[in-house]
């Protein structure tokens, strides 16, 4: 771990928290069932576990795991779009870019 980065890895451990609640938002506010906005995240969570998160068992190439991430994101943004929390949306979406450029440009994606 670059000890430089460590603010912007926080940051992006603030993020996933937020996506992953975001992808409930969404789920509840296209269905309006509870247990699918509980099931959701649930399911995010394991899968981004097994495939995305930097211990996984079977972690993606650089490229398709960022596209993993976004999708996770513009998910979760869509989500508090539907949900009224439009700035916080907006505010949300612009955060994620710039940690996502430094990350892949520091190819901090590498590390294990």
């Amino acid at each position: 771990m670059r000890p430089a980065l460590v603010p912007v890895y926080a940051l992006k451990f603030l993020i996933e928290l937020v996506g992953w609640a975001g992808t409930g938002v969404l789920a509840f506010q296209l269905t309006g069932n509870w247990v699918l906005a509980i099931a959701l995240p649930i399911v995010v969570i394991v899968l981004w576990a097994l495939f995305i998160a930097p211990k996984a068992p079977k972690r993606l190439p650089i490229p398709p795991l960022v596209a993993c991430e976004l999708l996770v994101f513009a998910a979760a943004t869509a989500g508090f779009i539907l949900a009224g929390w439009t700035v916080f949306a907006i505010v949300f979406a612009v955060v994620i870019i710039p940690v996502e450029i430094v990350l892949v440009a520091t190819r901090s994606y590498d590390l294990r």
